[in-house]
């Protein structure tokens, strides 16, 4: 249905016969608007961008209309084709105006905007908007009444989280992974304990004193630049630009002086990891507050893993948990018990959040597969 996704090229070949696929899409009745007006006004020449992959091309659908999809599946495909078919669509005409306002001797700033033409947006539907902003029709010269002053209180607003979309651009714009690694790199980070957080990314204590450890004892190790530069004769070998020999001494001797250096201060680094380790597990150990006002905490049986009460004995309360899977806590209680709510991650299977309580309401159908199935994340 589409071509080989996991590229960074910004380019279309015509050699891919871009033509052909267009006129594929018109006949799937969800495109043959928008892919109609493109074969009618002859355009086949797509916009493209500055990044190249000599490997593969920027993501495209092959014009193959799709089976049965799941909605995330067809939102995805439809993202693919919308953004595929802007690509060859007009450009958006887009009118600006800045007016000067001049009180006293302050002079103050307004600008506005308007859509003349929408060209490619209209080919994104609701997967992209443009912000509009109207000033009244203003004369040169025009003399206006000040209705007063007003003093306004706002504060710096720090910078917005990472999140793993913005942390996987952040590696690509440093240099650091490629393509293909940049999203298991991130992947290993969770797995390690190093990061935590669904939507917003955040360092646990043991990922901040791997990092403060590595500073203080072995720089070199987590250097940006010398990663970097790995990354970049890894990328000139495959380019045939490096001799892979030369490349595979320079690192060899690299890495031989970075573990004696680690290795001389392994003892201290193993003690400031180990006390960091411990917090870490704790804190992603504990999903939630026990109605008795203790921590409920992942504990271990020889059936598995379940959830119970730190203040065990004095609170028996213990809540089942499904085999074989990642349970992460995610901060929330359940609108109908209060129960924490928890994350489950199995392998080759959609994660979904559910309430601890075996008996809560939100789980009343769950034996019934027809009638209702987990919440999806």
């Amino acid at each position: 249905m589409i071509s080989y996704p996991r590229t960074s090229s910004q380019k279309l070949s015509v050699e891919l016969g871009l033509d052909e696929v267009i006129r594929k899409l018109a006949e799937n009745p969800s495109y043959s608007v928008l892919a109609r007006k493109l074969i009618e006004s002859k355009k086949f020449a797509p916009s493209q961008g500055k990044k190249d992959d000599p490997a593969h091309p920027a993501i495209f659908p092959t014009g193959e209309k799709p089976g049965a999809l799941r909605t995330v599946e067809s939102k995805l495909y439809d993202l693919v084709v919308k953004r595929f078919l802007a690509c060859f669509a007009d450009s958006l005409v887009k009118e600006s105006l800045s007016v000067i306002l001049r009180l006293g001797k302050e002079n103050y700033l307004a600008n506005g905007s308007t859509v003349l033409k929408k060209g490619w947006l209209e080919f994104f539907g609701g997967y992209a908007s443009i912000k509009e902003t109207l000033l009244p029709d203003y004369k040169d010269g025009q003399v206006l009444r000040v209705k007063g002053p007003e003093l306004i209180e706002k504060e710096t607003q720090p910078p917005k989280r990472f999140t793993a979309a913005s942390t996987v651009r952040e590696l690509e714009k440093k240099g650091l992974g490629t393509k293909a690694t940049r999203s298991q790199i991130l992947e290993t980070l969770f797995n390690r304990g190093y990061l935590t957080g669904s939507k917003s990314i955040q360092v646990t204590e043991l990922g901040l004193s791997v990092y403060r450890t590595l500073h203080s004892y072995c720089d070199e190790i987590a250097s940006v630049k010398l990663t970097r530069e790995i990354e970049a004769e890894v990328e000139q070998i495959s380019e045939g630009k490096a001799d892979p020999d030369k490349v595979v001494e320079h690192g060899r001797k690299d890495l031989d002086k970075i573990l004696r250096k680690f290795k001389e201060s392994e003892e201290k680094i193993g003690k400031n990891l180990l006390s960091a380790l411990k917090e870490t597990r704790r804190e992603q150990n504990k999903l939630g507050e026990c109605k008795c006002g203790g921590d409920l905490i992942l504990r271990k049986s020889r059936f598995g893993l379940f959830v119970g009460c730190n203040n065990y004995p004095d609170c028996k309360q213990t809540y089942p948990l499904p085999k074989n899977a990642l349970i992460q806590s995610l901060d929330q209680v359940c609108e109908k018990c209060g129960t924490p709510i928890v994350k489950v991650i199995r392998k080759g299977r959609r994660p979904f959040v559910m309430c601890l309580d075996p008996q809560c309401l939100t789980k009343a159908n769950w034996g019934n597969k027809k009638e209702a199935r987990p919440p999806k994340e």
